[in-house]
């Protein structure tokens, strides 16, 4: 569930980078990275930390799976648009050449 919650969101926010991209002539990465600042999840990074160096192992372990599922959902959201869009670049790049 938590992986869905952060995918979504991913997703919405990767299409954005690569449509701002083409507006602007500028790369996508700097425009996701700026996007994507948002969905990252500060206080839960905060707290996985604490309870590891406070030595709450049950907590951590809660807190730490949530955490990289998150990470997950975030990063497999930005990776499926991203191969997406360089597959049509790709194909289209392919009928240029191949009109030439």
């Amino acid at each position: 569930r938590v992986f869905f919650i952060n995918f979504f969101p991913a997703v919405a926010a990767t299409v954005y980078a690569e449509i701002m991209a083409r507006v602007v002539k500028a790369p996508a990465t700097p425009i996701l990275a700026c996007s994507i600042i948002p969905l990252v999840p500060g206080s839960k990074l905060y707290y996985t930390t604490y309870y590891f160096v406070m030595g709450q192992d049950e907590l951590f372990d809660i807190t730490i799976h949530e955490l990289l599922e998150i990470a997950l959902g975030l990063a497999v959201g930005i990776i499926c648009v991203t191969v997406v869009v360089h597959e049509i670049n790709r194909q289209k790049f392919k009928q240029i050449i191949d009109v030439e």
